[in-house]
C-alpha cells in the first residue's frame, strides 16, 4: 500500500528495497558523512545463536515459563533467544524504561514483535508507532529503529525471520491491498505517525546492527531516524490480535509468513487441532492466572490446547525443526 508522507525539499534520498520489488524512499536533510562507520563484533549474544542444544533424543512438548524472568534491560540488547533454526529465532523481551534502548537495524530480515504486557513507542524514520498489549508490531528489514519503553515495562515475544514476511497472497489483490476476504482491512493496520526532525549537529550516535547472523556495535555521525519525509510501501505497522479473529475459521488465521515460517493468531479451543499442517509449533499464551509462557510442540508431538480456553494465542509455525538456544535450555520447564 502506497503511503506518501514526503514534505518540503530533500537533500538526499535513501531507498529501502524489498526483494519483491516494493520499496520506500526516505527523504533526508543531506547525505551521510563520507567517513565509514567502524563496526566491531558485539559482546552480546549473536542474533542467530550458533550454539544450540540437541533434542537429546526426546520429542516432547516443552514449556518456557516467563514468570521467573527478571524485568529490566534493553528491548534489543537483552533479548533471551529461546528457539532457533536457520530461518527464524524466537526471543523473549522483558525490558524496562530505565535502560537506554539501542538504535538498531536488522539487515537479515523482518521482525514481528508480539506484545503481551506493558507497552512502548517505536521510533523509526517513518515516524513513531505505539506498541500496546495484544498487538503485533511489524518492523521491516533494514529499518533503523529505537524502542522507548513505558514505565510499566515491555514484555513481548520477538519473531525475527531471516527473510521477509508478507501477508498471504490469498488475502491481497494485484495492488497489494487487502482483498474482500482478508481477515483485516487497511484501516486495521496502524501506521507510524510521521513528524519532521530538524537537523542536528553531527555527533557520534551509538548503534547496533545484525548482518549475516552477526551482531555488530558501532557509532554513526548522523541520526538514521531523521527524515524530512518519506513515501512508499515499506513501513512499520501494528495490528491488534483480536481483529483477524472476527472473520477467522476455528483453526485461526495466518497473518504473516514467508516460505519456511508463518505466524498465526487463534482462540484456544479443545475441539480443533491447533496445527493445520506439518511443522514445529511454538505458541505464546496466558494461563488462567495470567502467567505467560511459550509452548513448543516439535513435529511428531500431537498439539494440545495451550493457554486458557477462549483466550487468544499467537502461534509460530516453523517448517524446519527448531532447536533450543542456550537461554532456552536454561529456561525450559523441567
Amino acid at each position: 500500500m502506497f503511503a506518501p508522507h514526503a514534505v518540503g525539499s530533500t537533500g538526499y534520498e535513501d531507498r529501502l528495497q524489498r526483494r519483491d520489488g516494493a520499496y520506500t524512499v526516505l527523504h533526508r536533510h543531506g547525505a551521510p558523512p563520507p567517513e565509514a562507520t567502524v563496526w566491531t563484533p558485539s559482546h552480546r549474544a549473536p542474533a542467530w545463536p550458533a550454539t544450540v542444544t540437541s533434542h537429546d533424543g526426546a520429542t516432547t512438548r516443552r514449556v518456557f515459563p516467563f514468570a521467573m524472568v527478571p524485568h529490566g534491560g534493553c528491548p534489543v540488547g537483552d533479548r533471551l533467544a529461546l528457539l532457533t533454526n536457520d530461518d527464524v529465532t524466537l526471543s523473549w523481551v522483558s525490558a524496562d524504561s530505565a535502560t537506554e534502548a539501542t538504535l538498531y537495524t536488522d539487515h537479515d530480515g523482518d521482525q514481528l514483535v508480539c506484545v503481551l504486557e506493558g507497552g512502548a513507542t517505536l521510533d523509526t524514520p517513518c515516524g513513531t508507532l505505539r506498541a500496546n498489549p495484544a498487538e503485533h508490531v511489524f518492523i521491516p528489514r533494514g529499518m533503523a529503529h529505537r524502542w522507548k519503553v513505558d514505565k510499566l515495562g515491555l514484555r513481548a515475544l520477538v519473531v525475527a525471520v531471516r527473510g521477509e514476511l508478507s501477508v498471504p497472497a490469498r488475502y491481497r489483490n494485484g495492488y497489494g491491498q487487502p482483498s474482500d476476504d482478508a481477515p483485516f482491512t487497511a484501516r486495521d493496520l496502524h501506521r507510524a505517525g510521521w513528524f519532521s526532525r530538524p537537523p542536528t549537529a553531527p555527533s557520534p550516535l551509538p548503534c547496533a546492527m545484525v548482518r549475516g547472523g552477526e551482531r555488530l556495535d558501532g557509532s554513526v555521525a548522523y541520526d538514521p531516524l531523521a527524515t524530512v519525509g518519506w513515501e512508499g510501501a515499506v513501513y512499520p505497522a501494528s495490528l491488534a490480535w483480536e481483529v483477524p479473529l472476527v472473520k477467522s475459521p476455528p483453526a485461526g488465521v495466518e497473518l504473516f509468513g514467508c516460505e519456511p515460517v508463518s505466524i498465526r493468531t487463534r482462540i484456544t479451543r479443545d475441539d480443533v487441532s491447533p496445527a493445520p499442517f506439518v511443522c514445529d509449533l511454538a505458541t505464546l499464551c496466558l494461563d488462567g492466572d495470567g502467567a505467560a509462557s511459550l509452548v513448543w510442540e516439535p513435529l511428531g508431538v500431537a498439539p494440545r490446547p495451550a493457554g486458557t480456553l477462549g483466550g487468544i494465542v499467537v502461534q509460530v509455525c516453523a517448517r524446519r525443526p527448531l532447536a533450543l538456544a542456550a537461554n532456552g535450555a536454561l529456561l525450559v520447564e523441567r
